[in-house]
């Protein structure tokens, strides 16, 4: 995916945070504007913010704790 639509993405899920997003339910679905025609658990959004902002800016802190998960999946990718 280019780098400019992860950041789209991933801004725009940091604007939906805003209001709050309920990652506790998983029959809570979020829509992005960015990915029309989709619905989102609130955990699949922040995975999406967490992911791009580690793409767009390794050093950024989003405040969640999913550094373990997203080097194993980079390590899948690699095979």
């Amino acid at each position: 995916m280019p780098v400019e639509k992860i950041k789209e993405i991933a801004f725009e899920v940091g604007l939906v945070g805003t209001a709050g997003i309920d990652y506790t339910k998983p029959d809570s679905r979020y829509s992005l504007k960015s990915l029309p025609g989709e619905q989102f658990t609130g955990l699949q959004m922040l995975v999406f913010m967490y992911v791009g902002f580690k793409k767009i800016d390794p050093t950024v802190n989003t405040g969640l704790d999913f550094e373990d998960a997203y080097q194993t999946a980079l390590k899948l990718l690699k095979g």
